[in-house]
């Protein structure tokens, strides 16, 4: 399946969620992921790790794009069919919960826990903060939280604009609730509280 959009999951992203997601493949889980673009993660989780017919995820995204210039240039139409076309045999297995809304409104009406979640959605320091608060409440004690796109910046001056002070307020907030598994161009945690 050829795609016109880039494949950032497989550039910046599959090596470290090899190195730690491992410890679910085949287990009985629930995964959220926050930001599901066209799908590359969804499928590289189920091929990989949520291997268990019971594993279920939960994908959560408006399919319209951010202030990303980059995103200004693609089809969210387009993109949404391909994330549909990708992943059509978990959907179709009801092992995979698309939501198309903002991850405030999921939030707003989730009372679920998971084992993972991943935060990739809007980049803003302000929204990233507000996933980054609700994801930790949705989050089971000894399960994983990562964040997407530590070190990326929009590039206008606005750090406002990044994730990265966002997501050093959620380290120095959880810092005596979560350990460190590693930072580098993601952040990623474990709950221990």
């Amino acid at each position: 399946m050829k795609t016109k959009y880039p494949n950032w999951f497989e550039q910046y992203a599959e090596n470290i969620f090899s190195r730690h997601l491992n410890e679910f493949k085949g287990r009985k889980v629930d995964f959220l992921q926050l930001g599901a673009y066209t799908g590359d993660a969804t499928k590289w989780m189920f091929e990989n790790v949520l291997t268990n017919s019971e594993s279920t995820l939960v994908d959560v995204d408006t399919w319209e794009g951010s202030e990303e210039p980059i995103h200004n240039s693609f089809d969210w139409k387009n993109v949404e069919d391909f994330y549909d076309e990708k992943n059509s045999q978990w959907l179709g297995e009801s092992r995979l919960f698309k939501k198309k809304m903002t991850t405030d409104k999921f939030f707003a009406s989730n009372d679920k826990q998971f084992d993972f979640v991943y935060v990739d959605a809007d980049h803003t320091a302000m929204s990233v903060l507000r996933d980054g608060i609700n994801a930790y409440k949705s989050l089971k004690v000894n399960g994983v939280l990562a964040f997407d796109d530590y070190l990326w910046t929009l590039g206008n001056g606005d750090v406002m604009k990044d994730p990265k002070p966002a997501i050093d307020a959620l380290l120095l907030f959880y810092q005596k609730r979560c350990s460190v598994i590693e930072v580098g161009t993601q952040v990623w945690l474990r709950k221990i509280s």
